[in-house]
């Protein structure tokens, strides 16, 4: 396991970066990184501690993050519900999962970090801690983007609006703490590098838009296409979500908060350009985390567990497929993206099972009952 993909994948280059960082060169201005400069810096730290820069070393270190979101989780389902069951369908679907485990072990990327404190921010969040939350918000942005999908749901999530300007507030100058002395020495690459990089490449992967771009050349608006379609998508289901809590206060029982993160972040990656496997982590961590909050027995918790694990291992297949494969055969680019999104069907039904979660987020959610 943690010898494979060695000599190259992220890992390689995740230490390549903190190398550079520890000779004293500036990321951005002085050597390439796509990444916000959490990652970097935190493994550049690691190899201080540990007095040890191999692949290895940073695997290992991924790994361990594992283990702290697996706990992370179990004490947020601990407070959450009554369910004695639930903390260990969580531990479960976690700690032997192929997403995760391949992700942090065998790539050695490290999604699994902004997952962690992703929860954390979401259990201070729940608790009335918005300084707490929107700090760790911040942190996990700057571990990547994707988090940026999660700070708009919280924000909608926040009642009042001096805890939400309180929040958003916060929110940025943590951002922008992180971010000063990249943004002072290196200027505008660190924009170039981080931001313009993705939005005009089309990456492969199980994409939509890498289909359309292998079947024509010619389609008008092929760059700024899929954002247009992203934020239209992204748009109606806010709306909705807005317009559904305003009318349902007193049930709840049209489009709870969590359904809305999965939700958004589901459709998010259906119509990225980039749909790549560490995408999924954090979708990964935060699915079980919701199916251990449904209101429902042990019997229906187990078959929950059963259909994540089998949309997780389909996910994960397909993209090996196209890890080996797609550069030798891409004319199967169109077979495979179909595969793709078909493994994503069970994901999409235990999403929206998820509705059936207790009442009002920001009390305690969870089964009043004891699985049986």
């Amino acid at each position: 396991m943690y010898g494979g993909d060695s000599y190259g994948g992220d890992a390689a280059i995740y230490k390549w970066r903190a190398d550079n960082l520890l000779e004293g060169k500036v990321p951005y201005r002085d050597f390439y990184d796509v990444k916000p400069p959490m990652l970097t810096l935190t493994i550049a730290s690691w190899f201080l501690i540990t007095s040890n820069s191999s692949l290895l070393s940073i695997k290992i270190f991924f790994s361990l993050f594992d283990i702290i979101c697996i706990v992370t989780g179990y004490l947020f389902l601990r407070e959450r519900t009554q369910n004695t069951l639930s903390p260990l369908i969580f531990t479960l679907m976690i700690a032997f999962n192929p997403i995760i485990f391949f992700d942090s072990a065998y790539y050695g990327r490290h999604y699994i970090i902004p997952a962690t404190l992703l929860i954390i921010s979401l259990s201070a969040l729940k608790k009335g801690q918005e300084i707490k939350s929107a700090i760790t918000m911040g942190i996990s942005i700057m571990y990547t983007y994707l988090s940026v999908l999660f700070l708009l749901a919280f924000i909608l999530h926040i009642k009042g609006k001096k805890p939400l300007a309180k929040y958003i507030i916060i929110t940025i100058i943590t951002v922008l703490i992180i971010l000063f002395p990249y943004l002072y020495l290196a200027g505008g690459k660190y924009i170039d590098d981080t931001v313009y990089f993705f939005s005009e490449k089309i990456e492969r992967g199980f994409s939509i838009w890498v289909v359309v771009n292998e079947v024509s050349n010619d389609i008008p608006l092929k760059n700024t296409l899929p954002f247009i379609i992203q934020a239209i998508f992204l748009t109606i289901i806010t709306t909705f979500f807005m317009v559904s809590s305003k009318f349902s206060l007193r049930e709840r029982k049209t489009f709870s908060f969590e359904l809305f993160i999965l939700t958004f972040y589901l459709t998010f990656l259906l119509l990225n350009k980039h749909i790549l496997l560490q995408y999924f982590v954090i979708l990964t961590v935060f699915l079980p985390l919701f199916i251990s909050l449904l209101k429902t027995g042990k019997k229906s918790l187990i078959i929950h567990m059963i259909t994540f694990y089998v949309a997780s291992w389909a996910i994960f297949l397909v993209y090996r497929m196209e890890y080996e494969y797609f550069k030798k055969l891409p004319q199967f680019t169109l077979g495979v993206a179909l595969i793709y999104l078909a493994a994503l069907i069970p994901l999409i039904f235990l999403s929206f099972s998820i509705e059936r979660i207790s009442s009002d987020p920001l009390n305690k959610a969870g089964s009043s009952e004891i699985a049986k």
